[in-house]
């Protein structure tokens, strides 16, 4: 048996019931080792603290609480964390074995993907992500190395989400030494506004940002700070004031609503980024590619919280035409604040009823005081018009478009409300390769019952004379990528 270095576990090392095999990786926190199980011969990873850390006790249930993180999750794109503890007086994280390689090799291999592949690739991180924040759980470490592409059946990959070490549990009560001391928390160029600024209410919103930043770089190649990331410090003023080139200024055939979505995700207000994770992945799923769009286009929706206006996929398209309504074509893109939308139908009818109940008292009050003077007052006021409601079917061409309600994204491929009041309501209609519709209306305006999209022009006509920068990021065609790798090598590396 060879002799490992010191602090490190040689292989042949029996820990409780795993024997190790060999060493994975490392990262700030502790080694990882390839393992079986004695008994099971069950291949698996073990993180393993660092020794001079294993005597902290702030780092030690930091360390536990990882392993709380994961498995309470418990979401198929989330790594399976197995067991946590203190094994042989070892501190000891025990997880599914992943055979593969993260998310950063394949971006430092082929820099800028095509849209549909990366979309692919992160529409199951969005969904872990997502049931993580729904689980009470905020990540706070997303990154390219934190992001497995696991080998799955043939040729298929499995993204899993890694390393929940300074995640957050939202509703668990803890020291704030875990989670408030001096070092910065989080992979800088990463992290979102608030977290460079030190602010100490993170929430899901920041896990989103980082996101964003990751759907930048894979569709650039660049990372968004990267020509401001000579210091630490510059690098953080530069994240916590919001400066970085859009993704389009580095890759100018990438489409306009694409770039929206991942300005919106990383927007440095986090009010105006998107209300939820899942609403995030429900609008990049027109950008993703038909097998991938059917399959999460159902997760998204009822993450979002979209009921049933999802689009159908089966639809055959119909006629080209636009009736009704007032349109505003080519608009820019508005990054609504979550919660600041014009009023929900559901607020309107909640305040119908109340005034139901209300007028219902006040003739009881008068019914029992018994004077006639007061019965013209109850008549009029029992004979007050309530609020009517109307419904709004919308359908929409291409039915890969998005769809927003005064700025709240409703679903893709068509709209279908029950509205009341006489409120004016803007619906907003993108798609990739199309003009950006908005539609102004209300109770005595409606929408047109059919909205087409008009085709854009070509990216030649439109683009202000590129700079070399795009040209020199255009990829052209080149042989197919190097087969996956599965040496599993260092899926912690910072």
């Amino acid at each position: 048996m060879t002799a490992a270095p010191p602090g490190e576990l040689a292989a042949g090392t029996q820990v409780g019931q795993y024997r190790i095999e060999r060493r994975l990786g490392s990262g700030g926190m502790g080694e990882v080792y390839a393992a079986v199980h004695v008994t099971l011969h069950k291949r698996v990873a073990i993180k393993v603290l660092h020794r001079q850390m294993a005597e902290d006790p702030v780092i030690v249930a930091r360390f536990v609480r990882e392993g709380q993180a994961a498995s309470r999750i418990r979401h198929p794109h989330t790594v399976d964390v197995t067991d946590v503890g203190v094994i042989d007086g070892i501190p000891c994280l025990v997880m599914e074995y992943l055979d593969g390689e993260p998310l950063r090799a394949l971006f430092r291999r082929e820099g800028a993907l095509p849209v549909d592949r990366l979309v692919d690739l992160m529409l199951p991180v969005i969904a872990a992500v997502d049931a993580a924040h729904r689980q009470g759980v905020v990540h706070r470490d997303l990154k390219p190395p934190n992001v497995f592409l696991a080998r799955g059946l043939g040729s298929d990959v499995h993204p899993k989400v890694l390393d929940f070490g300074i995640s957050k549990l939202v509703d668990q009560t803890i020291t704030s030494d875990l989670t408030a001391d001096s070092t910065f928390l989080g992979s800088p160029h990463y992290a979102s506004p608030e977290a460079a600024r030190g602010e100490r209410d993170i929430d899901g919103r920041a896990d989103q940002y980082s996101l964003g930043v990751i759907l930048y770089e894979g569709l650039t190649g660049v990372r968004p700070f990267a020509a401001q990331a000579d210091t630490f410090m510059t690098l953080i003023m530069a994240i916590s004031e919001g400066r970085f080139p859009p993704p389009r200024q580095h890759r100018a055939d990438l489409p306009e609503g694409l770039e929206a979505v991942v300005l919106r995700a990383m927007s440095l207000d986090k009010e105006a980024r998107f209300a939820s994770t899942g609403e995030l992945g429900l609008a990049l799923l027109p950008f993703a590619s038909p097998r991938a769009r059917t399959i999460w286009q159902p997760v998204f929706t009822e993450a979002a919280g979209a009921g049933p206006a999802g689009v159908d996929l089966e639809s055959p398209v119909a006629s080209e035409s636009t009736e009704g309504g007032t349109l505003a074509r080519g608009a820019s893109v508005v990054s609504a604040a979550p919660g600041r939308a014009g009023p929900r139908p559901w607020l309107w009818a909640a305040a119908g009823a109340l005034a139901v109940v209300v007028l219902g008292v006040a003739f009881l009050a008068v019914a029992r005081l018994g004077g006639r003077n007061e019965e013209p007052r109850v008549t009029a006021a029992s004979s007050a018009p309530e609020p009517t409601s109307y419904s709004v079917s919308v359908t929409v061409v291409p039915e890969t478009a998005t769809v927003e309600l005064d700025g709240v994204l409703t679903g893709t491929g068509k709209l279908e409300r029950t509205l009341t009041g006489d409120a004016q309501h803007v619906l907003r209609i993108a798609a990739p390769g199309y003009e950006t519709v908005n539609v102004m209306f209300d109770q005595r305006s409606p929408p047109p019952a059919r909205v087409a999209l008009r085709p854009s022009a070509a990216p030649q006509a439109s683009a202000p004379e590129p700079t070399a920068e795009p040209q020199k990021t255009a990829r052209p065609p080149q042989a197919k990528p190097p087969e996956i790798k599965t040496d599993n090598k260092d899926p912690w590396a910072q």
